[in-house]
Formats: C-alpha cells, sequence, structure tokens
C-alpha cells in the first residue's frame, strides 16, 4: 500500500545518507516501483519527502533512545526461537 511505498522511498533515503556505495534510484525504481509509478514521479515524492523533513535526515536522541528501547522490550517478551532466528539461527 502507499504507506509500504512511503516507507521504502525513506529506506532508500537512509540508505543513500549512511552508505558509501549506493544502489541508484533507478534501480530502487526497476525492482520495486515500475509497476507502481514512473522514475520521474518517484524522484518527485523522494524530494517531496525531503522537504517535509526540511531536509534534516537525523532524529532527535530522545526518539532514538525511546524507539531502542521498544525494540529491546520486543525482543524481551519474544519467544527464544524467534531471538535465535534474529542472531542468524536455524528455525
Amino acid at each position: 500500500g502507499e504507506i509500504g511505498n512511503i516507507a521504502v522511498c525513506l529506506i532508500f533515503v537512509a540508505h543513500s545518507w549512511t552508505q558509501d556505495e549506493t544502489c541508484p534510484l533507478p534501480v530502487w525504481h526497476l525492482h520495486l516501483f515500475e509497476d507502481y509509478c514512473s522514475l520521474e514521479v518517484l524522484n518527485h515524492a523522494i524530494v517531496k519527502l525531503l522537504q517535509l523533513r526540511h531536509f534534516l535526515l537525523r532524529v532527535r536522541p530522545s526518539i532514538v533512545r525511546r524507539d531502542v528501547a521498544r525494540l529491546r522490550d520486543a525482543y524481551r517478551r519474544s519467544s527464544p526461537s524467534s531471538r535465535s532466528l534474529a542472531r542468524g539461527g536455524a528455525a
């Protein structure tokens, strides 16, 4: 759905921001968005998302701490077998 596509666009932005060698937008478009929109529309959507964030590609430390705590709590509540999978173990 639409929220998933927006999430993938934000993942592309994060990937581009954090990696030295990136997979360019046309490749993302080919594999993930070709049936959804044109490359031009995808590029416009990426720019619009950046504008909405005022071109700030960081998160306040308090939000990071809150979200990391939530992930840790979810991990602690998970079953031992799912924790094994999260560490790369066999199912």
